[in-house]
């Protein structure tokens, strides 16, 4: 995520993203699977539920977010040693981010299931992955609200007695799956 994004954020990034040792990644293997990713190979589309706690163990990874038609913004590009993630693995919901493979990539998959239990099992790995899970959900949603809803003050002077913010929190809430940039831009046509 980029750190002017989310200035609040920036002195977490290394929780956010952190990098695991060899010897943590050895400790996940009993709980994911081996699999590889081309170049260029969706892993993760928003929308759609993700195949788990991606582990990548060679390549890189990015992480993008939509942000209105045709707008992409990257959040972060991971690397050996570093996992692609967020909430929604804990329960298998919906992905809200897309994570595409830069280069081939050799990864190790946690399915949703097996995660809630390396949670468990593994309870110091588990708390910096939950950590992770959680600030990345944190900084989705301020960077959404930041960026995606800039486009309406440049077409409208943003009203204090507007409601878009409340009425976008709701239907966000209500859609599970559906990014909040995707809800913004769709409210635009009924709002202005």
């Amino acid at each position: 995520m980029s750190q002017s994004a989310l200035p609040m954020l920036g002195a977490r990034r290394d929780q956010m993203f952190p990098t695991m040792t060899q010897a943590d990644i050895d400790r996940l293997r009993r709980f994911g699977e081996s699999k590889f990713y081309e170049t260029g190979d969706r892993i993760v589309r928003a929308g759609h539920v993700a195949p788990g706690l991606i582990v990548i163990l060679s390549g890189k990874v990015e992480v993008t977010q939509g942000c209105g038609p045709e707008q992409r913004e990257t959040i972060v590009t991971h690397l050996p040693g570093q996992f692609a993630g967020e909430l929604a693995q804990l329960s298998a919901r919906p992905s809200l981010v897309d994570a595409d493979a830069l280069e081939p990539v050799q990864a190790l998959v946690v399915r949703s299931d097996r995660l809630r239990d390396l949670l468990v099992q593994e309870a110091e790995l588990g708390e910096r992955i939950m950590r992770a899970l959680i600030l990345r959900r944190v900084g989705l949603r301020a960077c959404h609200i930041r960026i995606c809803a800039m486009p309406f003050s440049h077409i409208r002077p943003w009203r204090k007695d507007s409601d878009l913010f409340s009425r976008m929190c709701r239907r966000g809430s209500r859609n599970s799956g559906v990014p909040w940039s995707g809800i913004l831009w769709k409210e635009k046509a009924h709002v202005l």
